[in-house]
């Protein structure tokens, strides 16, 4: 009884590691400048874009990447039209948190999701 209780609690617990929670959404625009399939375990398309901006003190430019993971076959292809022709794109995201986290381009557990393009 006492063993069919722990195997319980440890499923129980592993399968809330495994969910991802909610922790924000946004909107970003920028340049894509990587696409690559990429995972420990389970392989996942992953992103990143560069978006230039003005820097506070010094006045010139930086670039500050942002990782995405793209779930959606047909974003896939728009992000790499987008890669292709080197033009900027707007995304949709969602940042989730992992409690065990698998994927190397999250940061401290937080991963962003491509939810959407414009």
């Amino acid at each position: 009884m006492r063993k069919m209780r722990n195997i319980l609690i440890g499923t129980l617990c592993m399968g809330v590691a495994g969910c991802g929670f909610v922790t924000g959404s946004g909107e970003k625009v920028g340049t894509v400048i990587k696409i690559a399939k990429e995972g420990i375990i389970f392989k996942t398309w992953e992103a990143e874009i560069i978006r230039g901006g003005m820097n506070n003190v010094s006045g010139g430019f930086s670039t500050k990447p942002f990782f995405f993971t793209i779930t959606d076959k047909e974003m896939l292809h728009n992000v790499q039209q987008s890669f292709d022709s080197g033009k900027e794109i707007k995304i949709h995201y969602k940042r989730r948190f992992y409690i065990f986290n698998w994927n190397s381009e999250c940061n401290g557990g937080e991963c962003n999701f491509l939810i959407g393009i414009s």
